[in-house]
């Protein structure tokens, strides 16, 4: 598993953070604006078409926070409230332009959209087809309200949709606790300790000089989809954690409520 690479490479992992230098962080306090929309506890959002959506990707950009999901069903006609489409008639002969795929439980690509715009348009409204299953819907979709969402802020939720299970290593002094889950209670848990908001760690800023606390890896079915590491803190109070992608690639920081996790941790069975 790609979470082991950080693992074993504890204290480099350790200098990455950006944040007070000591074994605690302050939680932080430059959020976006629209960050906290909802938390990660959330579930997914729906779609009269398309049943449970938990996350869409458009070109590059995947979305899961729920908020921001269903704000780009409604922009698309597609929401839970919305009539189901009209079947297309006839599919246009140009290339469709912004792919999109809508993505279901433990990551699964359930459907397929294109639009008929320029690759270099994001605004005004443009034709879309939905491909679901063997049918092709036509809807009339706010491109502008699409991109309004997808050129947001990343939240932690745009990483940490539909998991199914996770895992928790506690490093110590010559030995590692280890502790799992995939009871949904307990992963619901976990996720509602870690804060909506993403910041830029400031590679300037002073170090810690310690090793993680914790190493928080989240699964999407058999996926590893991120890893969480927190960094030095005690089981009560407010911290921060590092975000990484499921390529060890360095998201940013949250916030990480340390007594909502400890309280969790207690519940789970560890061993060495």
């Amino acid at each position: 598993m790609k979470s082991w690479s950080l693992y074993t490479g504890l204290f480099a992992l350790a200098v990455t953070f950006a944040g007070p230098v000591g074994c605690a962080a302050e939680a932080s306090d430059d959020a976006a604006e629209d960050s906290a929309e909802d938390d990660l506890t959330a579930g997914p959002s729906k779609s009269k078409l398309l049943g449970e959506v938990f996350a869409i990707k458009v070109n590059d950009t995947t979305i899961g926070s729920k908020t921001k999901v269903a704000a780009i069903l409604n922009a698309m006609d597609i929401g839970s409230r919305d009539a189901i489409p009209a079947i297309a008639t006839s599919m246009p002969r140009c290339m469709l332009s912004h792919p999109t795929s809508f993505i279901g439980a433990k990551g699964k690509v359930i459907a397929t959209a294109g639009f008929m715009c320029g690759s270099e348009e994001t605004t005004g409204t443009a034709t879309a087809f939905v491909t679901y299953g063997s049918k092709t819907y036509t809807v009339k979709a706010d491109l502008g309200g699409v991109f309004k969402q997808v050129q947001k802020p990343t939240q932690a939720g745009d990483l940490l949709y539909g998991i199914t299970s996770v895992s928790i290593a506690k490093p110590g002094p010559g030995t590692t606790s280890r502790a799992s889950t995939e009871t949904q209670a307990s992963i619901t848990s976990v996720l509602g300790a870690i804060g909506q908001a993403v910041t830029l760690v400031d590679p300037n800023a002073p170090q810690p000089r310690c090793i993680p606390a914790r190493v928080i890896t989240f699964y999407r079915g058999a996926t590893e989809a991120a890893t969480l590491t927190s960094m030095c803190s005690g089981s009560t109070g407010m911290s921060t954690g590092t975000l990484f992608t499921a390529e060890d690639s360095k998201l940013g920081k949250v916030d990480l409520d340390l007594t909502k996790l400890s309280k969790v941790e207690a519940t789970l069975r560890w061993s060495r």
